[in-house]
Order: structure tokens, then sequence, then C-alpha cells
């Protein structure tokens, strides 16, 4: 065959003899001692001869035609075998310059246009490591079906669109960028995610438009929630809930507290205090003890002592309202010096060690004025009765 040259582990042993032919049907071929060495039977219909063996060292005609017999240890070189329908060989090895097979791999044969079989260079089978080895894939039409494990080991996957529902395990993605994915589930260990926006982010199971304001809070197993207590609403603040702070609380706009708030540390405010109710302090007697009544004639002469005056706040000093001393309010006020106040009163005066401040409990100055007008009632009332007595005396001496 031109192009394949098929290697067959059998051999000729040929021998100088030529038949001779005629046309009868049988003819006794003699060896060199005038032997018996075979008969040939001839058939003129087929015009075939018939014989059990044939040694001969060339062979020269258009076709050979052994009708089914078996062919035994011969070599056919060069030569172009046409018609077979089924043949049997032990191997056959492909010779063809375009076969370019080095020791340490072949590339499988195929079979091209013209019906040749031929070796190709984009597929290699590696002996040593037992691999097939593909450089490059070509087309595969609508779809390439593996139904095996794919490693592509530190190859670069372009274009790779995954199907809906597709469960990847133990993915590592560098240098990626994930577009339009919804991720459920997801822990993130030392994750970074360098410059991210975000246009919007919706809360799972977001259906009632009474929450539309509601602020984001996160629940017990960890999920976002819609608080349905705390809303903002064109620029105020809604809570229908009971608030608790530990700590100071700073407030620079309005805040709008609709139910019960409860503060565990100071509330600290640069402007004023505005309510429709009035300002309430604990004074249960069974949540008092040590009670000692005061003296009604004493606290009137400390309460002289005390000047009042009238003052502009320094925000500028003010530290510790240093986030709200801007809506501080710089109209002249009126007031005590919590100084004075405290060498005379020190139970009315609140002093921040923290902060380095102090002020002065004004609507406790309630029981004093109190007892001070308890004990000018008094003097009062002495001095209507002592002024009754003159006028009786003056009468008498009339």
């Amino acid at each position: 065959m031109n192009l394949l040259s098929i290697s067959i582990c059998l051999a000729f042993s040929l021998t100088p003899s030529v038949a001779a032919w005629s046309s009868k049907r049988q003819e006794t071929i003699l060896d060199e001692d005038g032997n018996e060495w075979a008969v040939i039977d001839y058939d003129p219909e087929t015009k075939a001869a018939k014989f059990d063996r044939f040694i001969a060292s060339s062979f020269h005609g258009d076709s050979l035609d052994f009708r089914g017999r078996e062919v035994r240890n011969a070599a056919i070189v060069d030569s172009s075998i046409e018609g077979i329908q089924h043949l049997t060989v032990e191997s056959i090895a492909i010779r063809q310059a375009s076969s370019t097979g080095t020791k340490n791999g072949h590339g499988p044969a195929i079979i091209d246009g013209d019906g040749v079989v031929s070796s190709t260079p984009h597929m290699r089978w590696d002996v040593q490591s037992k691999e097939l080895r593909v450089p490059a894939l070509g087309s595969f039409g609508s779809k390439l079906e593996v139904r095996s494990t794919v490693d592509f080991l530190s190859h670069t996957l372009r274009n790779v669109v995954l199907e809906p529902d597709t469960e990847l395990q133990g993915l590592t993605f560098k240098d990626g960028i994930i577009e339009n994915s919804i991720l459920r589930n997801v822990t993130a260990v030392d994750l970074n995610l360098g410059d991210v926006v975000v246009e919007t982010v919706s809360i799972n199971e977001f259906t009632a438009s009474n929450n539309v304001g509601a602020f984001v809070t996160v629940a017990e197993n960890g999920k976002l929630d819609a608080s349905s207590t705390m809303k903002s609403n064109e620029g105020q603040l809604l809570i229908d809930d009971d608030v608790i702070m530990s700590k100071s609380l700073q407030v620079e706009a309005d805040l709008q507290v609709s139910g019960e708030a409860y503060l565990g540390g100071s509330l600290a405010v640069a402007g004023s205090v505005l309510g429709g109710g009035p300002y309430v302090d604990i004074s249960d007697r069974r949540y008092k003890r040590n009670v000692q009544h005061l003296n009604s004639s004493e606290v009137l002469n400390d309460l002289l002592q005390l000047k009042g005056v009238s003052y502009e706040l320094d925000t500028e000093q003010m530290t510790y309202l240093s986030g709200s001393k801007a809506n501080a309010k710089k109209e002249r006020q009126v007031g005590f010096i919590a100084q004075d106040v405290e060498v005379l009163f020190p139970e009315l005066v609140y002093n921040d060690k923290d902060n380095d401040f102090r002020g002065v409990y004004y609507s406790r100055f309630v029981p004093l004025l109190v007892e001070s007008l308890k004990q000018l009632t008094q003097e009062v009332r002495e001095l209507q009765e002592l002024n009754k007595q003159c006028l009786q005396a003056i009468k008498d001496k009339q």
C-alpha cells in the first residue's frame, strides 16, 4: 500500500521452481530427484489452479486469490491490498512521515477524509505516566459530555457557563470577578473584598410594606431582619419600643420616641429639653433610707447666701459636648455657679470627674424652697401675731 505499510508476522519461503500450465485438469509436479512433489488441479472455468504447497522465489501477476486459504509466514512489503472485508493480524505499525511520535508517547490513530489511517499530533499517549494528553481542544459541536472526573490542574478556564443548581465543592476563587450571583449559606474566612460597590442590598423574605424605612438588625440566627420598632421616616427616627442605654446619649437633631426610653447612663443635651409631661424623680418612701428632715431656718439662711447670675455658655470649652457644641444656644441664661452651690448644698451639684465639669440639680431646689417658705410663713405669722398684740395694747391705752 502506498500510504499504509503493514508488517505481518508471516513470511514466504520461496525456491526456484515454476509451474507449467496446460489444458489438462490435473498435472503432477516432480522434484529434482524425480519424486512426486505436488499435484495441481486446474479448473478451466475459473482458470484457477489448486495445490497444497507452493514454493517460489518470486511471483509476477496482476492478482492473487487464495480463496480463503490460510497464508503463513508471509511478508508483504510496499503492496496495495484492496477489497478486504476481514483481516486478522497480530500487530500493525503505522509508518508515515506525518507521524510525530516520540519515545515518550504516540498519538492515537485516526482515519482521515481519504480513508487513510494516520496519527494525530494533537493527542499524545504518555507511556511513562499512562496519561492521554490533549494540548488543545477543538469544537465539540453542541456539547462535550464527560462522565468521569476532570482535573484541569493549573490551566485557565475562560468563558465557562455553569448550569443552574450546579454544585461546586471545595472551590477556591483567586483574582476572580463574580457578577449577578446569589450566594447562600456562605462562610467567608479571611475575606478581603477590597473596593466593593453595592448598589442595593435586599433582605430575604422582606414582604411587609409597613416595614419600609425600618432599620436592619441581626437576628439570633445571624440573618438580617427588618426592625419592627425602629424606623426612619422623612428624616425622623421613630422608636415604638423601650430604649435602654448604658452610656451617655448625645442628640444633635430631633429624637422622637413613641414608647418609653430607659437610659442606664447620663443624657447630655446641648440644647433645650422640652417635654409635654412633668419631669419626675423617683421619690417613693420604700426606696429611701436614712431620711433626715431639713432645718427650715438653716435652709433659708443658706439660700439667702446664693447669688443668681445671668451668663452665656462658652461652647468652645465644652469638650464633653464637643459633638453637639455647634448646636448649643449662645443666648443669655440665668442660674447659679455650681462651685458656689457646692459650698452650701453639695447634694445639689453634679460633679463629673471624668470630663471635669460640674452641673446643678435645679429641680431639687424645690424642697429647699418649700422649707424656706415654711420658715418665712412662720416668721410672718409671728410678726402678724406680734402686730396684733401691739395694736390691741395701743387701743387699751386710749
